[in-house]
């Protein structure tokens, strides 16, 4: 009897006799290690961020307005993740000791942060009135110049709460004067004390600079750049080790399951410009799941990219085109880099249900848009007369439903 390409095997299948990888895997058994995981979901996260953020525009389309409320919610989500308890175990787990004074000192967090986000570079400067960190890659770079600017300013209200659990000390002003997502060849975030290197006061959203200490940077050409964080280098032994010689692995990279610009960022500016009455939920809800749809559509516009998602996810030759499964390979995917882990329902051509914890993905707006992008994914990756959407989900949970829908307000 012929074996049926469209079963799926159990995942224990093996047990006790081929050995065991940490691996993420398609419903196909196609494998993925740590390295993959990682970095598709630093990079599919900002696909979706790249369109939330598009809905934000439209929703603020003066660029100083829109920039401005970024860098002032993103500040002040800053300086309350590092107040009181929370900013006390930071001290402590980034090896500042109790005597040192001084906003440098804070500058640790985003060091580290940023190796663990696989933005991978080095520090050029660290002392009490300069520092400077020069960045090789980025996946948030697709996202667009604001969040360049309100990241910024967010480490800045960071760096100014673990200050204000320090002995008193020289306060930094943080500014990239490069940035990845503004077509530089690094992002360059450089601190410098007005005390020391007085300079005239701007808004807040001007977070590119004017600096006063230009002559002392220090540019590393490309042919010297790194294109892989410190966890993923064999000539760093696989780890980054800090100024304060705090050393972290691969397992550091959880950080990138949650911390991405969608789900910080752009969420928290989100929530703040409804707080302060410029935009209602509704009118955030809508303009992000237009945009969001479209953006799911785009993906698999073009006839090629379908081929391409079938080869990565190891989807059987035979399979035919309009198969809820294959949408469900690339949700499985996704939940399973972001390590929310998920019930199969149902996986069936004609509809795929998974369900997962609600709390998994804390950030509403981010759900919501990833919701949108993957429906919109439907209808190119398919067709139109599919879709993936919310339905019947039990108390804590999301249950989605991919399957055939007609609906004649899509």
């Amino acid at each position: 009897m012929k074996t049926k390409f469209v079963e799926r095997l159990p995942q224990e299948q093996g047990t006790g006799l081929l050995t065991s990888y940490p691996a993420i895997k398609t419903p196909w058994g196609k494998m993925f290690d740590w390295h993959f995981a990682v970095k598709y979901l630093a990079r599919d996260a900002h696909v979706v961020s790249a369109a939330m953020l598009g809905a934000l525009r439209i929703l603020i389309p003066d660029y100083v307005e829109r920039a401005t409320l970024m860098c002032e919610a993103n500040y002040q989500d800053g300086l309350n993740y590092t107040a009181g308890q929370n900013g006390l175990s930071i001290l402590e787990s980034h090896n500042i000791h109790p005597f040192a004074c001084g906003g440098f000192m804070g500058c640790l967090i985003g060091d580290i942060g940023d190796e663990s986000l696989l933005m991978t570079g080095r520090v050029n400067d660290f002392g009490t009135y300069r520092v400077e960190k020069e960045l090789d890659t980025c996946p948030w770079d697709i996202c667009g110049s604001e969040i360049c600017r309100c990241t910024t300013v967010g480490f800045n209200g960071q760096v100014d709460g673990i200050g204000k659990l320090q002995r008193p000390g020289p306060r930094l002003e943080l500014n990239m004067v490069e940035a990845l997502g503004c077509g530089d060849l690094h992002c360059r975030i450089i601190g410098e004390s007005r005390e020391k290197y007085p300079m005239p006061e701007k808004p807040i959203w001007e977070s590119f600079g004017p600096i006063a200490t230009e002559d002392l940077v220090k540019y590393t050409p490309e042919e010297l750049q790194e294109q892989e964080s410190a966890m993923f280098r064999n000539e760093a032994n696989n780890e980054y080790v800090t100024g304060t010689n705090v050393s972290v692995n691969w397992g550091y990279n959880m950080y990138v399951m949650f911390a991405t610009a969608g789900e910080l960022h752009i969420h928290h500016t989100l929530v703040e410009g409804i707080k302060r009455g410029l935009f209602t939920e509704e009118q955030v809800d809508y303009a992000l799941k237009s945009v969001c749809e479209a953006a799911g559509k785009a993906a698999f516009g073009a006839f090629y990219a379908k081929d391409g998602l079938r080869s990565l996810l190891g989807v059987p030759l035979e399979m035919n085109s309009e198969d809820a499964r294959i949408l469900g390979g690339l949700v499985e995917l996704f939940l399973q880099s972001k390590l929310v882990p998920y019930e199969v329902e149902k996986f069936e051509g004609e509809e795929t249900v998974y369900i997962f914890d609600r709390a998994k993905i804390p950030a509403p707006k981010f759900l919501l848009s990833l919701i949108a992008y993957w429906c919109g994914a439907s209808k190119t990756l398919l067709s139109a007369k599919w879709a993936l959407w919310e339905e019947d989900s039990p108390e804590g949970k999301v249950r989605l439903k991919i399957a055939r829908k007609i609906d004649k307000f899509c």
